[in-house]
């Protein structure tokens, strides 16, 4: 009775070739990334504790922290007073609105203190209507004028009940 026969177990092969460049790949990346976040300065957050108790190295760190925390607040807030970031603002916001809404922004008669004026003299109201020019038609040709007031809609989104 031979059987169970046991046969015996002959040696794995081995892609020796395979097995090494994936081993090299992965060390070459992993060394590249290291190298890579050095230069970038992305390791530089984590403290490492070398020379924690130094002075000299605790005045330099906080010195470096420091000069980045000024750059990124300088670029935040320009050299700017809060007055003058303000008009920039105001200014730009006019100027991205349509023509029809700026000129209504900036017509005296619909100020709030424009009766107030009127009734102190400062202001004299304009009998006639003044015409804006719109340029929308060929280069050269004559521009179309149109009341400011036919310029600006405004429209309700409530919806009128028959009842």
């Amino acid at each position: 009775m031979s059987f169970p026969r046991r046969v015996p177990l002959a040696r794995r092969k081995v892609n020796y070739k395979l097995r090494n460049r994936f081993i090299g790949t992965g060390l070459a990346y992993s060394v590249g990334v290291y190298g890579l976040g050095e230069c970038m300065g992305w390791w530089d957050k984590y403290e490492l504790g070398i020379g924690h108790d130094n002075v000299e190295t605790f005045v330099n760190r906080t010195q470096v922290e420091d000069e980045q925390s000024w750059l990124r607040w300088s670029f935040k807030l320009a050299d700017r007073s809060q007055e003058k970031s303000k008009a920039f603002v105001d200014k730009k916001f006019v100027q991205n609105l349509p023509l029809g809404m700026q000129h209504f922004i900036n017509d005296p008669k619909h100020q709030m203190d424009y009766m107030k004026k009127v009734e102190l003299g400062l202001i004299k109201p304009d009998e006639e209507s003044k015409m804006v020019d719109i340029y929308d038609s060929a280069p050269g040709t004559a521009p179309t004028k149109i009341k400011p007031e036919d310029l600006v809609s405004i429209t309700s989104s409530v919806k009128p009940t028959d009842g």
